[in-house]
């Protein structure tokens, strides 16, 4: 056998072994009636389940993990959802202090931080 249809057929295998579908995403279930889902560990803040606000001091006392911006990208950057480069602007935000729907879009905007919700949805005294 030559040497380029060895590596050929080297190549070919680990690109399958290496493929995405190769491994099933990790599925959570408790019994076999109820559905799967997949994780990926995200730790951003979703507007699913909620009707038409949230309350933003609940999910800003949550995100900011320790209580201030220090500790926050210490703990996120360590976390592959966010990773180091995400870390400063999602502490950066959600650290900050905000009493109204427009500091919630000002600090969007100086931070870079884009998250698939809208400030105009959150609740700020709750």
């Amino acid at each position: 056998m030559k040497l380029s249809s060895v590596l050929a057929s080297g190549l070919f295998l680990s690109c399958i072994a290496a493929s995405p579908i190769s491994v099933p995403a990790a599925t959570e279930s408790s019994t076999a009636n109820e559905p799967k889902f997949q994780s990926d560990n995200s730790t951003d803040i979703s507007m699913e389940g909620f009707d038409s606000c949230f309350c933003f001091k609940r999910a800003q006392k949550q995100s900011c993990h320790g209580g201030s911006f220090n500790k926050c990208v210490k703990y996120y950057s360590s976390q592959p959802s966010i990773g180091v480069e995400r870390a400063p602007s999602f502490c950066g935000f959600w650290c900050t202090k905000m009493e109204k729907t427009k500091d919630c879009g000002f600090n969007k905007l100086k931070f870079n931080y884009h998250p698939d919700w809208s400030c105009d949805d959150a609740e700020f005294h709750c």
